[in-house]
């Protein structure tokens, strides 16, 4: 983690939000406004914006909005995705508390309010937030991110005591873009300290829906790759806290790739291949199914068509890439 800027002086904020950005100028306008109306903390707040070399002119808007709001300072990050970014973030605020959150979201107006009205209770080091969907969309073509239920540690609405962060070290940074699990890995070794994680839903923010595109499915699948790191760091955890909630392989995943295997062998009989042709032929079917290809506009099936064949194979392939990379399998 970066070095800490100097010790706090008194006109310090209780609260720091900590926001990293690569690309999000579209949702800027609409997040700064939001974050100007929330209501004051008795503790004042700042706003630290990292921008992780941004190609879309986020900076520059970013830059001009700390030029007319004080409270509002911009970092430039090292373009090594969200963990390394939100460290950098970190080291430059100047609060007690880091409240963490994204520029695709909204939070309410009382987000700060109700983080102090926790944070300064005897012996809060930590919170989860509640993340509700921006709507009901049930389209294939719209990802819903929420956290209802508390125990996912999204860092789009996390609060982490400035002190035990730099105990911990921030995030690790071995996450690189596309990050994922890099906020779960956090909380479990703050858990690992005994640290209590309350899930309280009055802390809520919004987040919005994020419009899916072929190559933006089949680059997000990469991510998997950080489930074995996750794994062999928190092998408990990671069995009874989060396995159960991320799907690895679909139904028909496996089915489909052993099948393939099969046809693919150059010494197969004819009864063996044919086998392989239904059992090919049942996998794809649910893959298929999984896929929603009905749900989606005719002129767009093609492409998604494409991801739904490709995504089995490139999930498989990123899973065990990680289980090589951490020497750790984990499914």
């Amino acid at each position: 983690m970066a070095n800490s800027p100097e010790s706090s002086s008194p006109a310090d904020p209780l609260l720091s939000v900590v926001i990293c950005v690569k690309d999000g100028r579209p949702y800027l306008p609409t997040l700064y406004r939001s974050l100007a109306e929330l209501e004051e903390p008795k503790g004042g707040f700042e706003v630290v914006f990292v921008d992780d070399e941004s190609h879309d002119g986020t900076a520059e808007l970013l830059a001009d909005i700390a030029a007319r709001d004080h409270r509002v300072r911009l970092v430039r990050g090292r373009g090594l995705g969200v963990a390394a970014g939100r460290n950098d973030g970190i080291a430059n605020a100047r609060g007690r508390f880091i409240a963490l959150t994204d520029a695709d979201v909204i939070p309410d107006r009382d987000w700060l309010v109700q983080i102090e009205r926790l944070v300064t209770q005897e012996g809060v080091r930590a919170i989860e937030g509640a993340v509700a969907p921006w709507s009901d969309n049930g389209s294939p073509l719209i990802r819903n991110v929420q956290n209802q239920d508390g125990g996912r540690f999204m860092t789009a609405n996390m609060v982490y005591e400035r002190a035990m962060l730099d105990e911990l070290g921030g995030f690790d940074e071995s996450f690189r873009p596309p990050c994922f699990l890099e906020d779960t890995e956090l909380a479990f070794r703050t858990l690992d300290r005994g640290v209590h994680i309350p899930f309280v839903t009055d802390v809520r923010v919004r987040h919005r829906d994020v419009p899916l595109s072929p190559n933006a499915a089949l680059k997000s699948l990469a991510g998997l790759e950080w489930m074995a790191l996750v794994a062999r760091k928190h092998p408990r955890r990671y069995r009874q806290q989060l396995r159960g909630k991320i799907q690895t392989l679909r139904p028909g995943d496996l089915e489909l790739l052993l099948s393939l295997s099969l046809l693919a062998r150059r010494r197969a009989s004819v009864s063996e291949r044919l086998v392989g042709a239904a059992l090919t032929a049942i996998a794809l079917r649910r893959v298929m199914r999984v896929a929603q290809l009905s749900h989606i506009p005719r002129a767009e099936r093609l492409p998604w068509l494409g991801v739904a064949l490709a995504s089995p194979g490139l999930r498989a392939f990123h899973l065990v890439k990680g289980w090589v990379r951490f020497r750790k399998v984990a499914l």
